[in-house]
């Protein structure tokens, strides 16, 4: 860690078997260049630290991960995967996040860019027979920052934790399992051919990409350490680089929707 040699990298595991499975089952990968600015940023503040990296294959147009290394104050692991715009297939969401050894909060979901019973049959449901083996990530997600009807599915894995020890015997064999439905679901699915159907998906990706850089609190994380400027290039050229920054009347609108 930037903090102490003696200080875990809590979710290092985490990277390191998304990177020996993605190199493994994802495709023909390869890496995506990103502006060294955004890619690698040490603070200025505190000792902290952000590394990201990008990657594309036939099957995913983008794998994004990023982990912050803040010493014992954070540790966090975020990855989204967007598969290629001919597979309709949600999206794959990591968040874990921990703020010292008693407050982990982990968030991991296949995201649905549609909301239809017959999608949420075919891609969703499959997902329950993972997560009941996790008692401890059926928690429900806060609604103070997103309405969990979008863009968020019913097998959302949610925990909090005030030990590291369930991070092993819990979080990381349900993410495992979680990966590998989701590459299992993407390699058997049959690719969409028809142009506007395509455009479509690729549409309702971008939607997701608006969504999220207008209400992630971890915008607010990236601000503290690394300035508020990097923030906000960070949010829309990589997080979501879909995405469009909001203006002040918007952004405050977006604010009093999160309040209510």
């Amino acid at each position: 860690s930037v903090a102490s040699q003696d200080v875990e990298l809590l979710f290092m595991p985490f990277v390191a078997h998304q990177m020996k499975v993605m190199r493994e089952r994802a495709g023909e990968v390869e890496d995506v260049m990103t502006p060294e600015v955004l890619a690698s940023m040490s603070s200025t503040k505190k000792a902290a630290r952000i590394e990201s990296w990008c990657y594309k294959s036939e099957y995913f147009r983008k794998i994004r991960a990023t982990y912050i290394d803040a010493g014992e104050a954070a540790q966090v692991f975020n990855s989204v995967w967007y598969p290629d715009p001919k597979y309709d297939l949600p999206l794959l969401g990591i968040d874990f996040l921990s703020f010292g050894k008693k407050k982990i909060l982990c968030i991991l979901d296949l995201q649905p860019l549609k909301q239809d019973q017959e999608y949420l049959d075919k891609y969703i449901e499959p997902l329950a027979a993972i997560k009941q083996k996790y008692p401890g990530l059926a928690g429900t997600m806060s609604s103070r920052f997103y309405d969990e009807n979008k863009f968020f599915s019913k097998q959302l894995a949610y925990g909090k934790f005030d030990t590291t020890d369930a991070v092993s015997s819990e979080l990381l064999p349900a993410y495992k399992e979680y990966l590998d439905y989701f590459l299992d679901t993407i390699k058997a699915a049959t690719p969409e051919t028809d142009p506007a159907k395509i455009a479509e998906i690729r549409a309702l990706q971008a939607e997701y990409d608006q969504y999220s850089a207008e209400r992630d609190p971890a915008v607010g994380l990236f601000s503290s350490y690394f300035g508020p400027e990097w923030a906000e290039r960070f949010t829309h050229e990589f997080l979501f680089e879909d995405s469009e920054p909001v203006v002040k009347e918007k952004a405050a609108k977006v604010g009093e929707e999160k309040k209510e």
